[in-house]
């Protein structure tokens, strides 16, 4: 299907269960409606990188066939499960200009890589849950201050065990609860100096064994028992102005015997 220049919105439902292959879409869209391509089994890609859509709906491409995603620069919102059960999905590319990644968005995908812009602002709960082909996690492009509530929320990536490599974007204040639950391969990480909260069991029960954390002042923990590393941990390698406000803060002191000054 060749959809016409000018065309500006496509409804919600428009392509539901459609045996369409493939799409090619006008650089005058601005709208998508919620579940426009769910469950086009036959879609294989899904280029929308001339567009000029700001929001992803809910449910757009969920259970979709795509193996391919464009997303436009124009791209502000992807919205809760948009790619949910995409299974044939290896790679995503997430723009420069999207602030939030909603509830579920990419759960039980088939993604294998992930970009993540240093500019994103709340990475919702389970937004790639259970992803099991998932090995890599990066981030591009300049860090950018998008407020004092962002966030990549409560399990996140939990059940992804093929993940090795996982960078947190520069704009991220808040880390969520069990973050990398039942994760055992990747074993470094580094806290960005924009983290000023770490939540409960963000980062036990994985295979962490070195953390490098960027701050001056050490994240904050509300927890009284905090259980925000694996026991087993070797290092943590904070600021050596701030080693010792990070043995005596509340969390950070329970680890004292493995911090260590970078």
């Amino acid at each position: 299907i060749v959809l016409n220049e000018g065309l500006k919105s496509i409804g919600e439902a428009a392509f539901f269960c459609s045996t369409v292959q493939e799409i090619v879409f006008p650089s005058t869209l601005e709208h998508l409606g919620k579940n426009t391509f769910y469950y086009c089994r036959n879609l294989k890609k899904a280029d929308l990188s001339r567009t000029n859509i700001t929001r992803l709906p809910a449910s757009c491409f969920m259970y979709a066939g795509i193996e391919e995603a464009a997303l436009p620069a124009t791209l502000k919102e992807i919205e809760a499960q948009a790619f949910l059960k995409t299974s044939q999905l290896r790679t995503i590319e997430i723009p420069e200009n999207v602030r939030s990644i909603g509830l579920e968005a990419f759960r039980e995908s088939g993604i294998v890589t992930v970009k993540l812009p240093n500019s994103i602002g709340t990475i919702t709960s389970r937004a790639f849950y259970y992803c099991r082909a998932l090995t890599e996690v990066t981030t591009y492009g300049t860090a950018s201050d998008t407020g004092a509530d962002t966030a990549i929320q409560a399990y996140c990536f939990e059940g992804c065990p093929e993940l090795s490599r996982f960078e947190i974007p520069q704009s991220i204040r808040i880390l969520g609860q069990g973050l990398l639950g039942g994760n055992k391969k990747v074993t470094r990480i580094t806290i960005p100096a924009s983290v000023m909260q770490i939540n409960f069991s963000a980062f036990n029960h994985t295979g962490i064994k070195e953390v490098k954390v960027e701050g001056i002042t050490p994240p904050q923990v509300f927890e009284h028992v905090w259980y925000g590393f694996p026991d087993d941990i070797a290092a943590i390698y904070v600021p050596a102005v701030s080693l010792e406000k990070y043995k005596t803060a509340n969390g950070w002191k329970d680890y004292a015997s493995k911090l260590k000054a970078s």
